[in-house]
């Protein structure tokens, strides 16, 4: 919000000494997160947990990239966001 505040004042107030020291708090950035959500596997139950077998570690790691691969491949942080909004989480599952 200090950002947008900031940018609507007139050139005179941001000349204000006031201004310049705290308009820097304004923070620039969006942040877009996602979050993956680990999906139920063929075969898996409540197990799953402390199953630190090979093929449960392998399957558990493949599922995981396939669902990262294919959230990249949608790129939901590309849209139109809100300029005051600091932080968008996105959930995605496979």
């Amino acid at each position: 919000m200090i950002r947008e505040l900031a940018q609507r004042l007139p050139d005179s107030e941001r000349d204000d000494p006031a201004v310049h020291e705290l308009a820097p708090f304004g923070c620039g950035t969006t942040m877009h997160l996602v979050r993956l959500l680990a999906s139920r596997l063929r075969g898996e139950d409540h197990t799953k947990d402390i199953d630190f077998s090979n093929a449960g570690i392998r399957a558990r790691w493949q599922a995981g990239y396939g669902d990262a691969r294919r959230v990249i491949l949608q790129k939901p942080w590309q849209c139109d966001v809100d300029p005051l909004q600091g932080v968008m989480i996105y959930e995605a599952s496979g």
